[in-house]
């Protein structure tokens, strides 16, 4: 299909991933061997903790991990609706394939002006998704929280807390965890040498791995906060997401721990 339509949108669960992770992967991977990039775009929902009940058979926290490792694919984690619109609208013409991770629960807007940074930090943040850019939303520096979808609204909820007890954070917004510009994360960094990254996805593979590869060369030390290697459980979502310690009391929580210790 994709040899012959220029763009071909693939929307379904996360859990499609995991269940026929052989059949896709071998099928994506043939695509992309064989037919460099064609423009195969999967949108994936129901990623992460947050499917809440239906439990660790249908929670994807490796997704990320999976389509990472794939060649010359694009990964993407929204962290609302605004930004979403932005991401299918500029992946539709891009020709390579992509992947984007959303998510079934609802969680809060960061941009806009109902959002976060407007309610919160009356920040009027003039958004437009670019592939690869990093985001700098709050300026601190103290130590860069790095994080993408879901946990980026859980960032700035933690950042507010912490400021209002004197510690400064940066919090930076990185929605595509493939490619990443290293140029693009370097300028919005803070001076800190401290980098928590933040996911709802296992620490293995996600976002946080992204960030070491793309800074391993430079002095920074980096924390990653998220799924550990273990498999999640059945609970309603947002009582998962504070159980894993991924809302804003336990980022607040994380980022008190690494400055106490370092």
């Amino acid at each position: 299909l994709a040899e012959h339509i220029s763009n071909v949108p693939i929307c379904f669960g996360t859990i499609t991933l995991r269940r026929d992770c052989s059949a896709i992967l071998n099928n994506l991977k043939s695509l992309i061997n064989s037919y460099p990039n064609l423009p195969v775009k999967l949108v994936c929902t129901h990623g992460g903790i947050t499917v809440g009940e239906d439990g660790a058979t249908h929670q994807a926290c490796e997704d990320l991990a999976i389509t990472r490792a794939l060649p010359n694919i694009t990964v993407i984690v929204p962290c609302d609706d605004i930004e979403t619109t932005q991401v299918i609208k500029k992946i539709y013409d891009l020709n390579t394939p992509v992947y984007v991770r959303l998510t079934r629960e609802k969680f809060p807007r960061v941009f806009g002006k109902d959002g976060l940074l407007k309610e919160i930090f009356n920040i009027d943040y003039d958004y437009s998704f670019e592939i690869g850019k990093a985001y700098k939303l709050l300026e601190g520096k103290d130590i860069n929280i790095i994080t993408c979808g879901l946990t980026t609204s859980q960032a700035l909820l933690a950042a507010k807390k912490l400021k209002e007890e004197g510690i400064s954070p940066s919090v930076i917004h990185l929605p595509t965890l493939k490619p990443i510009s290293k140029k693009s994360l370097l300028e919005v960094l803070g001076p800190s040498k401290f980098i928590l990254t933040v996911e709802e996805h296992s620490i293995i593979g996600g976002l946080g791995d992204a960030v070491l590869d793309t800074l391993s060369d430079m002095d920074y030390k980096i924390f990653k906060h998220g799924i550990k290697d273990t498999f999640p459980i059945s609970g309603k979502a947002w009582e998962l997401v504070s159980y894993f310690k991924l809302d804003a009391k336990g980022i607040e929580e994380k980022v008190k721990d690494i400055l106490e210790k370092n």
